[in-house]
């Protein structure tokens, strides 16, 4: 239960746990005078990562050469305090009084020298629900995932055939943290893993890639992982020949492949739904402007809107066992719960942190997460509005019916790069065709060359214009992001081929 805690101090050679170091630091903090609220909140994350290129200089590496191991290790801690409702915040990297002393000064100097914030409500407090508990991998968090990384690379490895070079990382992630403030949120030991393979195939010849494929996996554990699986996906579409080095320019249905829909739902849907967004103006989703109970005229999400055709529907599933963004508590100590977000094309959530919730009088939603540059929490990272597994609902459609229902010439697009919005607040984006793509004619399956074309459109526009939804979903993971989303394959309109910029 929340609240409750058993610590085992460290010895005197030993490094503070996170369940030690966060209690020392609120106490510090709740010690100073004129400070009328702290959180404390402590992360030692561990990656390890074993990169693996076929190719070097040109020339075949073989055996054990093919892979490169590295670990990165981090143990943070910061801390935010409240003065007369301005709020300051300092991080450190060390683990002494002295320190944590220094932090906490530091933290209500800042305070101190802000005026109030007048959006400020509370830090986050006791929500009341019971957390969801998923075990993680002790063998990536308490273990040596050295080893695993190596050997699945080395199978991902095994299965390149002359001509192709195969290129990415597998890594495995151990986040354990603790969050505990003046309210009472009291998490106790925190434990969080995660494990990804991501592999890119390319044929190169003189220079120029001719045909292009990537693969990934993740899961919450390493006996959820396939980077040889991963491998194969990239080099079926490596192994093609590109019989087309372009497309003509104009409207096209679009069939897209689960990377290039996670790709859309990360850079142009899931940002949108955070209330960071929403209040600033830079969220395309339905808004207006409105007075509150307190008075308080604010941006506010018209829920119950309709954003998408009946066919979409999608859930963030933070407690699925063996997905890659599942996780009990967010950052801020607020137990995550499951929850719709689009459902049968009517928006119905969004994410929070507890700044935000607080503003526009709702309970937090558990996705005040702390994400760095790199896969994990940081403690020093700014709390976001992030997601933690979303999922796609599946349809009835199997590929080739799918690839049956295209109108006239279509494409089918695999995986996209590059995807983002063209101006900020707007619905519209740009993307292109990183692997191997295809020119859906007549039925059958045209080769299309990496990078061959430009892709626009508008993501509210081909939200509505879905017009089949796939029946097998997988976890496609875009730049290692810190959450996964789980989707199938969809077929929709509203996006325009150009050519590509030079």
């Amino acid at each position: 239960m929340p609240g409750r805690r058993t610590v085992k101090m460290a010895g005197p050679d030993e490094a503070p746990e996170p369940e030690e170091l966060a209690p020392r630091l609120l106490k510090l903090a709740m010690s100073l005078g004129g400070v009328d609220g702290a959180e404390a909140y402590a992360s030692r994350n561990v990656m390890t990562i074993a990169r693996l290129e076929t190719l070097r200089h040109g020339r075949r590496v073989a055996g054990p050469n093919a892979q490169q191991l590295a670990v990165f290790s981090n143990f943070e801690s910061c801390v935010r305090v409240v003065v007369k409702g301005a709020v300051g915040t300092a991080a450190t990297v060390g683990q002494d009084d002295r320190a944590l002393q220094n932090a906490v000064r530091d933290a209500r100097a800042a305070a101190k020298l802000m005026s109030p914030d007048p959006n400020f409500r509370s830090l986050a407090r006791p929500s009341g629900r019971e957390p969801g508990r998923i075990a993680p991998d002790r063998a990536i968090l308490e273990g040596e995932p050295a080893g695993a990384l190596l050997e699945q690379a080395r199978a991902a490895a095994g299965l390149v055939p002359e001509g192709i070079d195969l290129a990415g990382s597998v890594i495995a992630v151990s986040e354990v943290f603790s969050v505990c403030n003046s309210n009472g949120v009291d998490t106790g030991r925190g434990e969080d893993t995660l494990a990804v393979a991501q592999l890119t195939a390319e044929r190169v010849e003189g220079g120029e890639v001719l045909s292009s494929g990537m693969g990934w996996s993740a899961s919450r554990a390493l006996g959820g992982l396939d980077a040889a699986g991963a491998a194969r996906s990239a080099l079926e579409l490596a192994a093609l020949r590109p019989r087309l080095r372009s497309v003509p320019e104009g409207d096209y249905d679009v069939l897209l492949g689960p990377y290039a829909v996670a790709d859309i739902i990360d850079n142009l849907l899931a940002p949108q739904l955070g209330m960071a967004q929403i209040y600033s103006g830079t969220s395309w989703l339905p808004a207006e402007r409105k007075a509150g109970g307190t008075g308080v005229t604010l941006r506010r999400p018209e829920l119950g809107a309709a954003v998408a055709c009946p066919s979409i529907t999608l859930r963030e599933e933070p407690h699925l066992p063996g997905a890659m963004g599942s996780r009990t508590f967010d950052d801020e100590g607020v137990p995550t719960a499951p929850r719709a977000l689009i459902d049968k094309g009517v928006w119905k959530g969004v994410f929070s942190n507890s700044y935000h919730a607080y503003l526009y009088g709702f309970e937090p939603t558990g996705n005040g997460f702390r994400f760095g540059p790199r896969p994990g929490r940081m403690a020093s990272a700014p709390v976001s509005n992030s997601p933690t597994n979303l999922v796609l609902e599946t349809g009835d459609m199997a590929l080739d019916e799918m690839v049956k229902e295209c109108r006239g010439d279509a494409l089918y697009i695999p995986r996209t790069w590059y995807t983002y919005p063209t101006r900020y607040g707007a619905p519209g984006f740009s993307s292109s065709n990183r692997s191997t793509a295809f020119l859906v004619r007549k039925g059958g399956l045209v080769p299309v060359a990496p990078n061959a074309f430009k892709l626009r459109g508008d993501v509210s526009r081909v939200l509505r214009e879905v017009r089949g939804v796939g029946r097998e979903a997988s976890t496609a993971t875009t730049w290692s992001a810190g959450f996964g989303s789980i989707v199938p394959h969809l077929l929709a309109g509203g996006i325009r081929v150009e050519k590509p910029a030079e």
